[in-house]
């Protein structure tokens, strides 16, 4: 007589479906009312059961911006803790993010979320040797906007938003896609629009380092500037408002 006995592989006990927040008030933080937690209906299926994924707190739970706990693309996300712990007698955030398909959708998590910095993503910006790249900005400097909601992207264009008579430096870099892993690109290029001023006392100026060269056209209104070796600076001479703006990034250069 011969027995024969199979194992269940992981796909016939457990199916993991796409995120859906059903209920939001973890700490009853809101922005739902009811159960104090995170309910993601139908998380799961098991042994052919459709099953829940519940989160709670078990400590005092403070967020900067409870109303983006739930889910961000395809990841659940729960936002950050103000002063969560305390070790060794200093008071400590911590810090949540996620991994997503992120392209600006939440540009109010610009700048600094608690005691932390935070990535204006754009989700899946290019392909590096067959290989899917998000591209992250990041501040390293002081940052005021104007109007941050802007950020992100308008049209086909990437938009940083940056206050009136103000500074701010920003780090480029590409990582792969849904991860913090920087990737090397030996070369591209990075083209700026827009640069133009509304006030005569003031001019929009950038400035880019660790760059091979830089190009304007013969039309162009900017003008360069003297800047450290191995950098490239511009700035605006033209008085102009919205209606030229540009709309496409393969035909306008303004």
């Amino acid at each position: 007589t011969t027995t024969t006995t199979t194992t269940p592989n992981c796909a016939e006990i457990l199916t993991l479906n796409p995120l859906v927040a059903v209920q939001s008030n973890l700490g009853g933080l809101g922005p739902d009312s009811g159960p104090e937690e995170i309910r993601y209906g139908e998380a799961a299926t098991v042994k052919g059961k459709s099953v829940d994924l519940v989160v709670t707190t078990s400590s005092e739970y403070q967020a900067q911006n409870p109303e983006l706990n739930g889910v961000t693309g395809k990841f659940g996300q729960i936002n950050g803790y103000g002063e969560a712990a305390t070790v060794k007698g200093k008071s400590v955030d911590l810090g949540v993010t996620t991994s997503s398909e992120y392209q600006a959708q939440n540009p109010e998590l610009n700048g600094v979320t608690g005691k932390f910095g935070q990535i204006n993503g754009y989700g899946e910006a290019a392909t590096v040797k067959g290989k899917s790249v998000d591209l992250g900005v990041t501040t390293s400097s002081e940052y005021q906007a104007q109007n941050p909601e802007l950020n992100g992207v308008t049209g086909k264009f990437g938009q940083i938003n940056v206050k009136y008579g103000t500074t701010v430096d920003l780090k480029f870099q590409y990582v792969l896609s849904g991860t913090n892993t920087p990737v090397k690109v030996n070369k591209f290029s990075l083209t700026v629009y827009d640069i133009d001023h509304q006030n005569t006392d003031k001019a929009e100026m950038v400035t880019v380092c660790g760059v091979a060269g830089a190009n304007t056209f013969p039309s162009t209104s900017v003008e360069e500037m003297d800047v450290p070796p191995g950098c490239k600076g511009f700035k605006s001479t033209k008085v102009s408002g919205s209606e030229n703006n540009p709309n496409d990034p393969a035909i306008d250069l303004t």
